[in-house]
């Protein structure tokens, strides 16, 4: 669910960012993508849910890292290879230039748009061990303390970040921003009770409501990269949304469950593929144009998600390079 709804995210991408603030086109993609900006901290809160769980308090952090980390080292650096790569294709740069543009995504911690959460995530997995050992001994109550000052401190620091235009937590250190969704996502997935379902939907609705709306506004007072800011996924619209959205994925029962069961297996590979086939394909040259954006954005979506699907099974049974995904 997460990562489709990462699919669809990145598809409307293109329409918000190509097409004139408050047009038709614009709103329909603007929407579109303000409605699932949840998709990633939801994949930190399950990282968070699975790995903090009391059950695997027991495990050593020598064995937590050699699994771990060889599950997210060996795509982080496949990865970043290829799309280093695929970055430079039509440039004209020796080697030495060639190297040097790879460094600079490297060192940004982000080789490409989407690789970031690679970084991001392998950096917090360091800390797993250490926050296994304060989950044992802290209280409900304190980590629930401990989670909304993170949030707090996380969302002024991500506001302080658009209002000055530079980045306040660079990388490695933006894995400190998203500790309150992995401890959020252990405290979701233990509680014995949770809101009702009307009040996360209409917590969730609001939230993408309010996103929506207030990236039209501050589009429009200060330009689309100001926009942005409710976009990210530390702003105070999206911190609720993400928190309802992960609720909700608990309480509500999934049909087909079986069908979710073979493709989740897949979910890494798809969100690594996906950006790769979407540019390869130019498929954002419709949604530039504004052609049918209700149409053409959920079409493009279910099209790149099943190849983006289908890439990342036909990957899986290549001997040396399932690693990858």
């Amino acid at each position: 669910m997460s990562v489709l709804a990462v699919v669809l995210l990145h598809v409307a991408a293109f329409g918000v960012t190509s097409q004139g603030v408050g047009t038709l086109p614009w709103w329909i993609a603007n929407a579109a993508d303000s409605a699932v900006r949840w998709c990633v901290p939801v994949l930190v809160m399950i990282s968070g849910a699975l790995l903090l769980h009391p059950d695997r308090h027991s495990e050593a952090a020598l064995v937590f890292y050699r699994k771990r980390l060889r599950r997210v080292l060996l795509p982080l650096l496949g990865w970043t290879l290829v799309y280093s790569l695929w970055n430079q294709r039509g440039m004209d740069l020796n080697a030495g230039e060639r190297l040097a543009h790879a460094l600079e995504g490297i060192g940004r911690g982000a080789p490409h748009y989407h690789l970031w959460f690679l970084y991001m995530i392998t950096v917090l997995y360091v800390f797993v061990p250490l926050l296994r050992a304060q989950e044992a001994a802290a209280s409900r109550r304190v980590l629930t303390l401990l989670a909304v000052a993170g949030f707090v401190l996380a969302a002024w620091a991500e506001l302080q970040d658009s209002l000055r235009g530079a980045p306040v937590l660079r990388h490695p250190l933006v894995f400190l921003g998203f500790l309150p969704y992995f401890i959020a996502g252990h405290l979701l997935a233990t509680a014995h009770t949770l809101p009702r379902q009307r009040t996360l939907w209409a917590g969730a609705a609001v939230s993408m409501l309010a996103t929506a709306v207030g990236c039209y506004m501050l589009s429009r007072a200060r330009g689309t990269e100001a926009g942005l800011y409710f976009y990210a996924y530390l702003s105070f619209t999206v911190i609720p949304m993400s928190l309802a959205a992960a609720a909700l994925l608990r309480s509500v029962p999934l049909p087909g469950t079986g069908s979710l069961r073979r493709l989740a297996p897949l979910t890494l590979g798809i969100y690594l593929v996906h950006p790769l086939l979407l540019e390869l394909a130019n498929a954002d040259v419709l949604l530039r144009a504004g052609v049918w954006p209700g149409v053409v954005l959920p079409m493009l979506t279910l099209v790149l998600f099943v190849a983006s699907a289908g890439t990342a099974a036909a990957l899986t049974r290549i001997p040396g390079v399932r690693g990858l995904v």
